[in-house]
């Protein structure tokens, strides 16, 4: 399949507010990731029309026979509403963001979602705030789309339509996540969990790394990094990191540029860029400190390695709870409140504690014991697709055209509500009634 790329215009202000959610390297707040979130939203529709500015991008989308497109990238779906293409979308996280947009029950007694419940055994308080973050997250980011593309919509001649109703409309969507370590949770016909499509047999490595890795003999080698978006911390956090990677045995490799004045132990190979996949697929490698990126947490769960979870942004706490509650082959580091010691005692559990390692490997086989790949899976999905015109409605579930207040029932609950009520009213009129006329006539009886 031929492959193509396109430059498009793109506003400096959204990446500057992407990184924001990592509050450059300090603790984030969650006023400050709100706002940050906020800021990244009202950009979004700027960015969409940088793509279509692109003469050729545009040209290919009016001709396509059908878009694949990322969930978490909006742009998509309005791309599809406004040239009237059946669509795709590709989602690489959990199910709960966006499950009820797709139609699918996501019962909030034990599908957890984030900050509410660390696991699909959840306590009856945490239900309680479980359901009512279900109740209320789609009604806000449905309503607070719906306000930023407005205009968008307007603007290239189409009428304004909600998000919600508009990613309802997808032929199928596709997840890159595995049951090894999601929760596990129902279905619809057109929901295909696939698994992860990053992580892949590792490549050998650039000679000056495999010696790298080779001189680490037994003890091995501990891969460290926080992605793309996140490329610095507080000096604080870098210094308490050196400081316990100075004290343990085995080497370490990080994706970090140290500032200048840090103490850079003499097991740490600092690099700009690093094979992760291929790193995390060495057998030298013992353990992974990532910052929970669904790409680096389902590489880590191919290969079998073992994890510190020292997650720093937004998605990143739901891919920590399901690592380590589900998958229970990572351990949890507050970066922020960590120091030296609580970094020192956490790579030491995940390396030298057998539990994690076993479990890893056994995510492993069961992510790999499938006899298609997640590629060749989602594949299939799409190949359907265009071979049968692109729209599958036969796929698709009425819940997608309900209200909210109609998915959830509430209205047929306010409804029995409402003739419990009058029923308990006329039986008291009733009884009331009744026992009135049996005490008159006693009084009379009594008087007689």
């Amino acid at each position: 399949m031929k492959h193509i790329e396109y430059e498009v215009s793109s506003n400096d202000k959204v990446m500057d507010s992407i990184k924001k959610l990592g509050s450059g390297g300090k603790k984030p707040g969650f006023l400050s990731q709100l706002w940050a979130i906020k800021e990244v939203m009202q950009l979004l529709p700027q960015f969409c029309d940088g793509v279509l500015e692109n003469k050729e991008a545009k040209r290919q989308i009016m001709e396509a026979d059908i878009l694949v497109t990322l969930s978490v990238n909006i742009c998509g779906t309005y791309f599809a509403y406004i040239f009237d293409k059946p669509f795709i979308t590709l989602h690489p996280g959990p199910l709960s963001v966006i499950g009820s947009f797709a139609g699918v029950p996501l019962p909030p007694s034990y599908v957890p979602i984030a900050g509410m419940a660390v696991s699909d055994q959840i306590s009856f308080m945490k239900r309680v705030q479980n359901f009512i973050l279900f109740a209320l997250k789609d009604v806000v980011v449905d309503a607070a789309l719906n306000a930023i593309f407005k205009k968008f919509q307007h603007d290239h001649g189409k009428k304004a339509e909600s998000a919600a109703t508009l990613f309802g409309r997808a032929e199928a969507h596709i997840v890159t996540m595995d049951f090894s370590f999601e929760f596990a949770h129902p279905l619809m016909p057109n929901v295909f969990v696939v698994g992860p499509i990053t992580p892949a047999k590792a490549a050998a490595l650039p000679s000056d790394l495999e010696q790298f890795m080779q001189d680490s003999g037994d003890d091995g080698v501990v891969v460290v990094s926080f992605g793309g978006v996140l490329s610095e911390f507080d000096e604080a956090v870098v210094a308490n990191m050196l400081m316990a990677i100075s004290r343990i045995k085995q080497k370490f490799i990080w994706k970090i540029k140290l500032r200048n004045g840090a103490r850079k132990p003499s097991n740490l190979k600092a690099v700009n860029w690093l094979p992760q996949n291929d790193l995390l697929g060495h057998p030298k490698t013992k353990a992974f400190i990532s910052h929970m990126g669904i790409n680096g947490a389902s590489e880590a769960a191919y290969h079998g390695v073992p994890v510190v979870a020292a997650c720093v942004i937004t998605d990143s706490f739901q891919n920590s709870i399901r690592f380590s509650q589900k998958a229970k082959m990572s351990y949890f580091v507050d970066v922020y409140q960590a120091d030296a010691d609580a970094w020192e005692k956490a790579i030491n559990e995940v390396i030298n504690n057998s539990s994690y390692k076993e479990n890893a490997v056994k995510a492993s086989k069961l992510m790999r014991s499938w006899p298609r790949t997640s590629v060749e899976k989602a594949g299939d999905v799409i190949q359907y697709a265009v071979d049968n015109g692109g729209r599958l409605p036969h796929w698709k579930s009425y819940a997608n055209n309900l209200y909210w207040f109609q998915y959830h029932c509430i209205d047929v609950m306010l409804f029995l509500f409402a003739i419990g009520c009058f029923a308990i009213y006329v039986f008291y009129r009733v009884t009331k009634g009744v026992l009135s006329c049996v005490c008159s006539r006693k009084r009379r009886e009594k008087t007689d």
